[in-house]
């Protein structure tokens, strides 16, 4: 059976997230930060997955809304994200639930889920930098430094086993700085 598992949800979310599973026939397990250090196999109620004897306490950094999907195809999940967005119900975080990831502790998946969420947020911003730094060109010609810049970037993208979303973002503040001397 498809389910939501739903993780530190206001009341808005968790209101919103209910209308549409019980309009869908969809299940809604609510887990929360005493769940942190459970596997995701457990939270989703798998077979051969047990309790952990651990009650985990409040942590700031997993102060966010998280939705895992349980038996979801990606069409499926792609057609519950529009029904989230017909009720101008967004979430950040979210994942669907995997071989590799139901051996995880929550907190392990939450980690992997909100570094991957900086990291594509900062992918955006530096292609939106990169698209002011492409009009600027066509207009006025080409910036040497930018285009270096650039090229250091998407080199640095190229290489996941050394990457940090903290030198990525320094990557992108100079990139930011370069541009803003456009104008």
């Amino acid at each position: 059976m498809k389910e939501i598992i739903l993780f530190n949800a206001d009341y808005r979310q968790d209101s919103l997230l209910r209308e549409i599973c019980v309009e869908n026939a969809i299940g809604l397990r609510i887990i929360s930060m005493e769940d942190l250090d459970q596997k995701v196999g457990y939270l989703a109620g798998l077979a051969g997955f047990d309790r952990e004897d651990k009650k985990s306490d409040f942590e700031s950094k997993y102060d966010f809304c998280f939705l895992l999907f349980k038996d979801f195809s990606n069409e499926e999940i792609f057609a519950f994200i529009d029904q989230m967005k017909k009720k101008d119900l967004y979430i950040a975080h979210k994942a669907a639930l995997t071989e590799q990831n139901i051996k995880w502790p929550l907190r392990f998946l939450l980690d992997e889920n909100d570094q991957e969420h900086k990291t594509i947020e900062l992918v955006q911003e530096i292609n939106s930098l990169v698209k002011i730094a492409h009009d600027h060109k066509e207009a006025h010609g080409e910036n040497p430094e930018i285009k270096n810049q650039v090229q250091k970037i998407n080199a640095y993208f190229q290489d996941p086993e050394s990457f940090e979303l903290k030198e990525a973002r320094k990557l992108k503040e100079e990139l930011e700085a370069m541009v803003k001397k456009l104008n």
